[in-house]
């Protein structure tokens, strides 16, 4: 049973500058956990507010689906930071900030006369992160600017297809999200370390990095083999015959990882002889054969059977495997309602539904944040109490 518990980030003061993808749902991550995340946008709101696909409000007002999506918890603040009097509001909420998280291009604060230094002497305890495309520091590429796609093909985290086609980006922004995640971790294990040090911490995370963690298995194999291990190509597979496959009615997803497995997975399928097949006994020689022998036999005994009763069949014999879902299916599935991963967003219609938050302490109950913010909403709030408390 859960029970109610404050949350870990409460008390924590967080400035969000970001826009797009990468930066909101960080400080949305922050937002959950309790941290007070101020967003400050210039006057009429920030970009993603007007971009589509579109939906309305509870007053008929249209707001950006995009928008909703990755601002939900957080408070709004407008100030003009080209004018010195919003450059002088910034100023004034870094100095009771704990947190400071920005995705613009390198150098974009240094304009402003806001670089390291100057925010060190604005705050001396202040974690500032910095979510950029290749870095802040010590990076060839830091000028450049990136989107997740890019990032995706810099770091050679893309699907390569057979026969020459272009390779595919991932087609969710992975290169947004695990950078994103990661931030968040490096921006607690700042706050943490600042308990005992009473210093603030300089936190650059490159999308560029995180993506090349991401695909840490063909980047380190490929260079310790000396030969290009491509994420998508089947015959690089180790573990066939894991794949997806159609069956008389959809898709599956099944995964034959070891030999055990393996074993189980020719009993189900009436390939007995298969598992005592020694040019079958690796995941790389079926690989070898996969094509030819394995996949048109596998295809054969799904193509007679529906999606339902193939993963039940196959889960109770102790093989990994899952219906390949649409997206309204996933949201609908009771998986994912059970798991609280999908909520309704308060103030933006009964339908307005977003993927919730992953993080979780076992047998806790955090309050879901479900509110989003009009542009300014809490200018004035926000200012009488953070400046006033700390004056």
């Amino acid at each position: 049973m859960s029970i109610a518990h404050s949350r870990p980030l409460e008390g924590v003061r967080v400035l969000d500058l970001t826009r797009f993808v990468a930066g909101p749902y960080c400080t949305m991550l922050l937002a959950d956990a309790g941290a007070d995340v101020v967003k400050v946008e210039p006057p009429g709101g920030e970009q993603t507010r007007s971009l589509p696909p579109m939906t309305q409000t509870d007053d008929a007002q249209p707001i950006s689906t995009y928008f909703l999506r990755f601002n939900r918890g957080k408070r709004s603040v407008v100030a003009d930071l080209r004018t010195t009097e919003g450059l002088e509001v910034l100023r004034r909420l870094i100095g009771v900030a704990d947190v400071l998280v920005e995705n613009f291009r390198p150098g974009v604060l240094e304009a402003m006369g806001l670089g390291w230094p100057q925010l060190q002497e604005l705050n001396k305890g202040l974690i500032y992160c910095t979510l950029t495309g290749y870095g802040y520091e010590n990076s060839p590429l830091r000028e450049r600017g990136a989107f997740t796609p890019i990032i995706e093909s810099s770091a050679g985290a893309v699907i390569h297809q057979e026969n020459n086609e272009p390779p595919l980006v991932a087609g969710y922004p992975v290169g947004d999200i695990f950078p994103a995640s990661l931030a968040v971790a490096s921006i607690a294990m700042a706050l943490f370390r600042r308990t005992t040090t009473g210093e603030g911490a300089r936190v650059d995370v490159a999308m560029y990095d995180a993506m090349l963690s991401m695909n840490e298995r063909a980047i380190a194999v490929s260079a310790m083999l000396g030969t290009e291990v491509l994420p998508g190509r089947k015959s690089d597979v180790g573990a066939a015959p894991s794949d997806t496959f159609r069956t008389a009615d959809g898709f599956v997803s099944i995964a034959v990882v070891g030999e055990p497995i393996w074993r189980r997975f020719c009993e189900v399928i009436g390939q007995p002889n298969w598992a005592d097949d020694v040019t079958l006994s690796s995941g790389q020689l079926r690989a070898e054969q996969y094509r030819a022998l394995l996949k048109p036999v596998i295809d054969q005994w799904l193509a007679q059977r529906n999606n339902d009763d193939v993963v039940s069949e196959l889960n109770r014999a102790g093989v990994p495997a899952a219906p390949v879902l649409r997206p309204l299916e996933v949201a609908r599935s009771e998986q994912a309602q059970v798991r609280g991963m999908i909520w309704t967003l308060r103030n933006a219609g009964d339908s307005t539904k977003v993927v919730g938050n992953p993080i979780r302490f076992a047998g806790e109950h955090w309050p879901r944040s479900t509110e989003w913010a009009k542009a300014g909403e809490h200018t004035d709030e926000v200012l009488s109490g953070w400046l006033e408390t700390n004056a």
